[in-house]
């Protein structure tokens, strides 16, 4: 410990001056008597109170991270409402995203369904992605709709900015496999 640094107390002392930084001066201080000073209650409390602060944001930026929840704002369900009472539950196949002006029915016959704006294969698996949500006065839809089912379950998506699609196994000279594990997600 550095004699004079915070924390210590200093001793008083007799030697001159004159001799400070001489070895006999060194020696002498040294051979004072130092003690540290008492540490305040508060002082031993302020490093608990940093760790629980630091812990509190730790766990207010675990919260509120999007990396770490999954769950997006809306999503088609991997396979048919079981209230569709089919025999067997029929897997997503073929979602699509619908725009129509607001206030106007939806023709089930031809319903408006949106091109993606875009379409990628990334490691086996193709992505349609849909950008909605920019015009005002049209309404958006998720037509989300299941193998062996003539049925339509329609999901509302105003408010929403993207929707992706994806769809494995693919690969470019065979396109999508016919019984492909499909996804539709919208955020």
């Amino acid at each position: 410990m550095v004699i004079g640094s915070p924390g210590w107390q200093s001793a008083e002392t007799d030697v001159d001056s004159r001799h400070r930084g001489s070895p006999e001066c060194w020696a002498a201080l040294t051979s004072k008597t130092r003690k540290p000073k008492e540490p305040s209650v508060a002082s031993n409390l302020r490093p608990i109170a940093q760790l629980t602060a630091i812990l509190l944001r730790a766990t207010v930026i675990v919260a509120v991270s999007p990396a770490v929840s999954r769950e997006h704002r809306l999503e088609c369900p991997a396979e048919a409402p079981i209230e569709w009472g089919m025999a067997k539950r029929a897997p997503l196949d073929g979602p699509a995203v619908l725009a129509q002006p607001t206030g106007l029915p939806i023709n089930d016959q031809s319903p408006p369904l949106l091109v993606p704006d875009r379409g990628y294969a990334h490691d086996g698996v193709w992505h349609n992605v849909w950008i909605i949500g920019e015009e005002a006065g049209w309404t958006y839809f998720v037509d989300c709709r299941y193998r062996t089912s003539a049925r339509v379950l329609r999901l509302g998506a105003d408010g929403l900015r993207q929707c992706e699609q994806t769809a494995e196994p693919y690969n470019a000279k065979g396109g999508i496999a016919a019984d492909a594990k499909q996804t539709m997600i919208c955020d």
